[in-house]
């Protein structure tokens, strides 16, 4: 950094020789440097160029002391060392490139595996409606509209499922045969309960448990080996959706 607080006439002990450039910035501050590549660019055309000769080469002698400048004088300030910026290249603009960020995607569970789950908690559904009929039948009476109820909702259920018997999963294609009969026997059964219902009921009560007993065994099995779900990576773009396994 050049010395601190310049004044005009303070007596320097300088080499032979040293140029000083002084210039008035945009606040009207006199700045002088002992370069020229210090001056900023945009001053460089009003810079004025000074010569300090030292004392002893002149054979003068060091004054007593450091006037003061009035009032009027221009003040000197140092300013770092630092180089002047280098000027922005004029194609800066050209050279840019702006790049498309990456397709966001979020994370899907199979379709397929989704559906089957959906099936599955239908038939726990059927299997929970066939034993309360029961219940019903044997503990209050067959013709009790509680009865006729859980069948009619039953069978519009086993309509409903429908669509679940149509679908196609390539790797749990024995899961979804196992399926599709435990939900025709759920047919059967009901169907032939809408007939005891017709004949009274009575064989309701006595035929009914050992065929609900058989539906729970496959329905626990399906439980246990429904396979796992697979993550898929699905742009939200709408293109084709990509395992993560």
């Amino acid at each position: 950094m050049v010395g601190v607080g310049l004044l005009l006439g303070l007596w320097l002990t300088a080499v032979p020789g040293l140029s000083l450039y002084s210039y008035t910035d945009e606040r009207g501050r006199l700045i002088v440097v002992d370069a020229l590549e210090k001056v900023p660019p945009q001053y460089r055309d009003r810079v004025r160029e000074g010569v300090v000769r030292p004392f002893a080469a002149a054979g003068a002698r060091a004054p007593d002391r450091v006037s003061r400048p009035s009032a009027a004088s221009p003040r000197l300030e140092a300013i770092p060392d630092e180089p002047a910026p280098a000027p922005a290249p004029a194609n800066l603009g050209a050279d840019l490139r702006l790049q498309e960020p990456p397709p966001e995607t979020a994370l899907a569970t199979e379709p397929a595996w989704a559906t089957a789950s959906r099936w599955l908690d239908e038939l726990g559904r059927l299997q929970d409606r066939g034993e309360k009929l029961w219940l019903l039948a044997r503990g209050v009476s067959p013709t009790d509209t509680r009865v006729y109820f859980l069948r009619t909702e039953a069978l519009q259920a086993l309509e409903d499922l429908r669509a679940c018997e149509a679908m196609t999963w390539d790797r749990a294609g024995e899961w979804v045969a196992q399926a599709r009969a435990l939900t025709d026997r759920f047919r059967t059964i009901f169907f032939a309960i809408s007939r005891w219902l017709a004949e009274g009921g009575k064989a309701l009560v006595t035929e009914l448990p050992p065929l609900l007993a058989q539906t729970r065994k496959v329905l626990e099995h399906l439980r246990r080996t429904l396979p796992a779900p697979l993550l898929l990576e699905v742009p939200l773009a709408g293109t084709a959706p990509r395992s993560l396994r």
